[in-house]
């Protein structure tokens, strides 16, 4: 689309030499690229959180506190609070197949619901968690936050073998 036209669609919001700079900033061949890579990875995103502008840190303190030993809620049970729509009729069909793999996975390993390491429901399910960043925790909680070093986590998950190996 040519300058001119986009400058005749200047939002009402948006004051006119904002408008201008933005228009010139996204014609950036650099910019271009970025903004098809960031639409790729979205594509990928099939499900969306359902929580607005509360954090994930509010929705997991709010259930600790409903619960009465205080225990945080699993992974996969604030996956649940956190990406279901209040009407379910508006679930998406990624959240919906999502959901009923964690329903499945649980029926089948139970024990494994209330797991604390990184190889819990959730990660069967969803796959790894990409580095700097762990689901269902928010901004800012890296894995070694919660589960310590990698060596620690590799050595916890290895007596979790032996434990199940040994049953």
């Amino acid at each position: 689309m040519s300058l001119a036209y986009n400058m005749k669609n200047c939002p009402r919001t948006v004051p006119l030499d904002h408008w201008k700079i933005l228009i010139q900033f996204w014609s950036i061949d650099m910019i271009k690229e970025q903004s098809k890579k960031n639409k790729a990875s979205r594509a990928k995103n099939t499900s969306q959180h359902t929580t607005g502008s509360k954090t994930f840190a509010k929705i997991r303190e709010e259930e600790t506190m409903k619960n009465p030993d205080r225990r945080e809620p699993s992974r996969v049970n604030m996956f649940f609070l956190t990406h279901k729509p209040r009407d379910e009729k508006l679930m998406s069909e990624g959240t919906n197949k999502i959901f009923l793999e964690l329903e499945d996975a649980i029926a089948s390993h139970p024990e494994k619901l209330e797991s604390t390491n990184q190889d819990d429901i959730l990660s069967q399910v969803l796959g790894k968690d990409q580095p700097g960043c762990v689901r269902t925790y928010g901004r800012g909680v890296v894995a070694s936050d919660l589960w310590g070093p990698k060596s620690q986590v590799e050595t916890e998950r290895l007596i979790e073998e032996v434990k199940e190996v040994n049953l």
